[in-house]
């Protein structure tokens, strides 16, 4: 449930309409039978200047912000990591081949939340990041955070969140987006 979209377990849903099915998303079967699977990366990550990334992060909260508004929508899910690098100024070497840091995020008008494993980032980080407004959360802390969630209309993607966070969410309302 972990690596499969909102979009993608629909889809199957539909075609699998006819058949008898239940769909089990909570148990991570790979790691049953993977031995000795490697471990999630632990080299710290960088900050962009904003030489580099063009606006600084405050700015993009700050048109996030607006775009909420604009839509009447209380709070922004982040799940893609290519959006919260660029988002956050942020990179690593979570994936190979791919500067991103393992993270999901949540933006409302009141606050922004980094959920990532905190070792991967250096006391000088964590501080940038909280002058700049952001709370450093755990990473596995947002399937808890997403069931507050219930009286917000929440800004998601159903292509790229995970079913299995998305099957905590009980918002007032989702907008696809």
């Amino acid at each position: 449930g972990r690596l499969v979209s909102i979009e993608f377990v629909e889809e199957l849903k539909t075609k699998l309409n006819n058949k008898v099915i239940e769909f089990s998303y909570q148990e991570d079967l790979i790691d049953q039978i993977w031995d000795n699977r490697p471990g999630i990366s632990l080299e710290k990550a960088f900050l962009l200047d904003i030489k580099y990334a063009g606006k600084s992060r405050s700015e993009k909260f700050e048109e996030i912000r607006k775009h909420l508004t604009e839509i009447s929508a209380d709070v922004l899910l982040l799940t893609s990591l290519d959006d919260i690098a660029w988002l956050f100024n942020i990179r690593g070497n979570d994936v190979a081949c791919n500067p991103v840091v393992l993270s999901y995020a949540l933006i409302s008008k009141d606050y922004v939340k980094l959920y990532v494993n905190n070792s991967v980032l250096s006391e000088e980080v964590i501080k940038i990041l909280n002058n700049d407004g952001v709370t450093i959360c755990s990473y596995n802390d947002i399937y808890d955070d997403v069931k507050t969630l219930n009286n917000d209309v929440v800004v998601y993607q159903k292509n790229r969140v995970n079913y299995a966070l998305s099957a905590l969410i009980n918002a007032k309302r989702l907008i696809n987006e």
